[in-house]
């Protein structure tokens, strides 16, 4: 009976010892999990036969690199369009901060022109009563001259300003 050949392999993708495969066995990398397949032996042959892997996820070395550098670009892009939302939202907050401060500066304005107008209708009446009172002084002024007249008639040229000079004293 022929004694069973078995090879030692080394994982061609990690460099991981792999166990001892037998001809026409099939295993699996225990650190990477690269798929490999010992062919079988042909009695014929005097070299050593090629060992076969099979990655599997697919790709290979330079396939894991396309796939680390569409990656780092994914997370540029994302990085990127975060960043861009961010810059965005920012700038919105500034326009309304913007509209907000010129709102309440129409309604400063707002408020003193109606500070000012009550001001002015404040004087207006002020200035309103003095002349009520004036005028309530000439007519008192008037009536008590009348008076004063009927009673004296020849003293009449005499009462009116006398009477407009007492009334301005209250």
């Amino acid at each position: 009976m022929p004694t069973p050949v078995v090879i030692h392999v080394t994982c061609p993708r990690c460099g991981a010892g792999v166990p001892d495969l037998a001809p026409g066995q099939r295993s699996r990398c225990p650190y990477c999990k690269t798929q490999l397949a010992m062919p079988r032996l042909d009695p014929t042959r005097t070299e050593m036969p090629e060992v076969v892997v099979a990655d599997v996820a697919g790709t290979s070395r330079a396939g894991g690199c396309v796939l680390a550098a569409v990656l780092l670009g994914t997370g540029v892009v994302v990085a990127g369009a975060i960043g861009a939302a961010v810059w965005s939202q920012q700038r919105q907050q500034a326009e309304t901060a913007q509209r907000v401060t010129s709102t309440l500066e129409e309604v400063r304005r707002a408020q003193q022109s109606a500070i000012d107008q009550v001001n002015a209708a404040q004087r207006g009446a002020r200035e309103l009563t003095r002349a009520q009172r004036q005028a309530a002084c000439e007519v008192r002024a008037a009536t008590a001259c009348e008076r004063a007249c009927r009673e004296r008639p020849e003293k009449c040229n005499e009462c009116l300003p006398r009477e407009r000079a007492a009334c301005a004293a209250e």
